[in-house]
């Protein structure tokens, strides 16, 4: 069992926020709470949100379009060889939530995060359309 878990009492219902978790990580919770009969039950609002009433706002940096010349394709380019690797995996969309990931797809910089000139943002890539 994870660790969670073991300190629940059995069939204890887990709140967790869809928009935080990957579906990949809330199969693998779903399989490990199961063993207790625990269950994750999404919440309607982030509660740390709802709780955090001091938290800083968002920063708000200009996004800067890196030059052709570093890097290496164009975003046309880019999206089709994505949409072509869609094709391949028989896949309809992606949701692009790494943010180096986006910043790559769409050949943009920004100061965001301190550390790394990335921009807080994510991408869905479909067929006919990327937002």
């Amino acid at each position: 069992l994870c660790p969670p878990a073991v300190n629940l009492a059995d069939a204890a219902p887990i709140g967790v926020d869809p928009w935080c978790i990957s579906i990949d990580t809330a199969q693998r919770w779903e399989r490990a709470f199961a063993k207790k009969q625990q269950k994750l039950v999404p919440t309607s609002t982030n509660l740390i949100d709802q709780t955090w009433k001091d938290r800083p706002a968002a920063s708000v940096n200009p996004v800067v379009i890196q030059p052709l010349e570093f890097a290496g394709c164009t975003v046309a380019e880019k999206l089709q060889d994505l949409r072509e690797k869609l094709t391949q995996e028989k896949a309809n969309s992606i949701v692009v939530t790494a943010l180096d990931e986006v910043a790559w797809l769409y050949n943009i910089r920004g100061s965001d995060v301190s550390y790394c000139p990335v921009v807080h943002a994510f991408a869905i890539v479909t067929k006919e359309a990327a937002f």
